[in-house]
Order: structure tokens, then sequence, then C-alpha cells
């Protein structure tokens, strides 16, 4: 992935996480009670492409 990509990924990442702020927001209370991110969040940062990996220099 070129920098200028990585920079747009990036980007896209931030602004997904940032539309997520009200639901995280909603759930801090019980992230806080159970100490983990509760299973639907997770599900959408996945969709979302928070856990994939990427290769540096590939």
């Amino acid at each position: 992935m070129s920098i200028a990509a990585g920079s747009l990924e990036a980007r896209r990442l931030i602004e997904a996480v940032q539309s997520l702020g009200p639901t995280i927001a909603s759930l801090r209370d019980e992230i806080h009670r159970e100490r983990r991110l509760p299973a639907g969040l997770v599900e959408q940062l996945r969709e979302l492409g928070f856990f994939r990996c990427s290769c540096l220099g590939s």
C-alpha cells in the first residue's frame, strides 16, 4: 500500500469510528462494567475494517 493509499485508508477509518461515537458513548457504562467491548460493537468495527492486517512494504 502506498503512503497516499494508507493516508486515505486512515482517513476512512477515522471518519468511520467518529460515526460510531454516539454508539460507543451509549455503551460506555456497559464497556466499563464488563471491561470488554460488546459483541455488537466489535462486529461493527470488524465490518468497517478495523481488524484487518496489512503488511508494511507490500
